[in-house]
């Protein structure tokens, strides 16, 4: 980081996966919260053809557009002119700059009230999404920033020294995103990430965990083959379940189907199985709003699912992504405009770190990302259809009401959990 950012704002979130279709009509959104999913759709897809092509070639990979733009959404409110109008681009943030915080706010506590019930082993459903920031003491932020953060992102504050205690304040950060993740994500800043010039760290954090609604049964899971890009073949455990009347669509290119978690709540994972040979055109198809389309295709059929067990862990920096998607001027303290922050020249997004892990069973789904940014100065049929998801496959887990993506990714070769 040059000498001449002083400052940093960081970020913290969890993740699952998502999906797509062909289609550029959508109905208008009839709220505020259904604007902003719907936004938070299209910069995912957005997002995972930017990851696909670059940080993820031949591999398996997780994201969680909710969280990151749920983040980033921090650092917008102190956006302003120019820096504003790129982020809001590609974001996909179609609201006014101060409905925003309010948006994510109603939906965000719509989404945990819906989703987060007393457990058992064989009924769960816990979603946790919160926000803090982190504040270096005696630095000059604006109160109406603080106010946005406080009120408008329910971001709980605390005050530490990054200038003095660099590392005893990014283990405070890394605790709290650890307990806020169950310890799925131990650490969330790495070393020499933040340093004496940060000011603030603004953090999301989102924790899932569900059973299906419909479990798979463990004596079904058996080792069978999984057919990979490259034609060769390797040998996973699938897991079976009896058939059921799900939300199904089948396309000559690709079959899709959706697997809710426990009917109480309004998550479900979406699956997209390319046919034999299509994984690349279909891959090509998804677009922004590719969720909702496949998605308000589906009709209910009769369905017997096999789906390999896997398990995805991964971790990046995406400042070079978001440059590559347009979002520029917001790194370069000559061109960032973060006045909305503090009246504190040169300030500038000096980092965007993200990790994520999903792991998938026959019970259910577990879930947790983190993502930290610094700011720095300077009809269905008779006969049960089959859906094997025997080669690779997209997935998503979002919301059936806003079809809000919280988690969205890709299996290329299923892994386990070591």
């Amino acid at each position: 980081m040059k000498k001449k950012i002083a400052a940093v704002v960081s970020i913290i979130f969890l993740l699952v996966g998502c999906v797509t279709y062909l289609d550029d009509s959508f109905p208008a959104p009839q709220s505020d919260t259904e604007e902003l999913g719907f936004g938070i759709d299209m910069f995912g897809f957005n997002l995972y053809r930017q990851l696909k092509d670059a940080d993820f070639k031949g591999g398996n990979f997780v994201v969680s557009p909710y969280s990151i733009s749920n983040c980033l959404g921090m650092v917008y409110a102190g956006a302003r002119n120019a820096t504003a109008q790129q982020m809001a681009t590609v974001l996909h943030y179609t609201l006014a700059q101060d409905e925003l915080p309010s948006a994510f706010g109603d939906l965000t506590s719509g989404l945990v009230a819906k989703n987060n019930i007393v457990s058992t082993p064989d009924d769960m459903l816990t979603l946790k999404i919160a926000n803090s920031g982190w504040l270096q003491k005696d630095f000059s932020f604006l109160p109406a920033y603080l106010d946005t953060l406080t009120t408008g992102y329910a971001a709980e504050t605390s005050t530490v020294d990054f200038k003095n205690q660099t590392e005893e304040s990014r283990a405070l950060i890394n605790q709290w995103a650890d307990n806020a993740t169950e310890g799925k994500i131990p650490e969330l800043i790495p070393d020499n990430v933040i340093d004496p010039t940060t000011r603030l760290v603004v953090v999301n954090t989102m924790y899932f965990k569900a059973t299906w609604q419909y479990p798979f049964i463990q004596e079904l899971t058996q080792d069978r083959p999984f057919y990979l890009l490259d034609g060769s073949t390797t040998s996973v455990p699938i897991m079976g379940g009896a058939e059921r009347r799900l939300q199904y669509l089948e396309e000559k290119d690709y079959q899709a189907v959706v697997l809710p978690f426990t009917d109480t709540g309004t998550l479900a994972m979406a699956i997209i199985l390319p046919r034999k040979g299509l994984y690349e055109k279909v891959e090509q198809k998804i677009t922004g709003g590719g969720l909702y389309s496949v998605v308000h295709h589906m009709s209910p059929s009769l369905v017997r699912v096999r789906l390999p067990k896997f398990y995805t862990r991964n971790s990046l920096n995406l400042v070079d992504t978001f440059k590559a998607m347009g979002m520029t001027d917001v790194f370069l303290a000559d061109t960032a405009d973060l006045s909305g922050i503090s009246d504190q020249p040169l300030l500038s997004l000096g980092f965007i770190i993200h990790e994520v892990v999903i792991d998938v069973d026959e019970k259910g789904t577990e879930a947790a990302a983190v993502t930290a940014a610094g700011v720095g100065q300077t009809a269905g049929p008779t006969e049960p259809v089959e859906f094997i998801a025997n080669r690779p496959f997209f997935y998503a887990i979002f919301d059936t009401e806003t079809d809000a993506v919280l988690f969205l990714g890709r299996v290329l070769k299923p892994e386990l959990k070591q």
